[in-house]
């Protein structure tokens, strides 16, 4: 069977959902843009899983929720924290089987997968590419103030989709 594959759809109102891969927790928000440019919260959680278990489990168990999550919500685009460097060996493996679990979910929905950096993303909502975690939450509730962010990972999640539309703004005045 042939993987389906779509490019970015230029939808003038597009549901945007962002990521943050973790093997032990992996970070969702959802955001739609509006037609006055308003930016609303939809919804954001987390995918947690047990480290106890097996890999293979774990991976499985981020890939399904997030195929729920992408049933319900029908985002259109995405957005996915990309690989931080420097964080140890076994860590980035662990990172990176969650992120292919991740990516693997958006290619069955056939969701183009836009990846950023950390700190683009940073720099995108607080204007320091070093942020803390704090400094995201704080900006995530002045952005979307409807929006209780599940976890840090959620509030990650949101702010990797509003560092997307800011991306895809700009691609669009271009």
């Amino acid at each position: 069977m042939e993987p389906q594959t779509s490019c970015p759809r230029s939808d003038p109102n597009p549901v945007i959902l962002g990521l943050d891969p973790g093997l032990q927790a992996t970070g969702w928000g959802i955001i739609a843009l509006r037609k006055s440019g308003e930016i609303q919260h939809i919804a954001n959680g987390t995918i947690r899983t047990k480290p106890q278990h097996e890999l293979a489990p774990r991976l499985l168990h981020i890939a399904e929720n997030l195929a729920a999550i992408i049933g319900s919500e029908q985002p259109n685009e995405a957005a996915v924290e990309s690989a931080l460097i420097g964080k140890g060996v076994q860590a980035a493996l662990k990172l990176g089987h969650a992120r292919a679990a991740c990516l693997i979910a958006l290619a069955r929905a056939a969701i183009h997968a836009a990846e950023y950096p950390p700190t683009t993303i940073k720099k995108a909502i607080t204007g320091n590419g070093a942020a803390e975690k704090n400094q995201i939450r704080f900006m995530i509730q002045r952005i979307l103030p409807r929006a209780k962010p599940a976890s840090d990972h959620a509030a990650d999640a949101l702010a990797a989709a509003i560092c997307h539309v800011q991306r895809r703004n700009s691609r669009t005045q271009l």
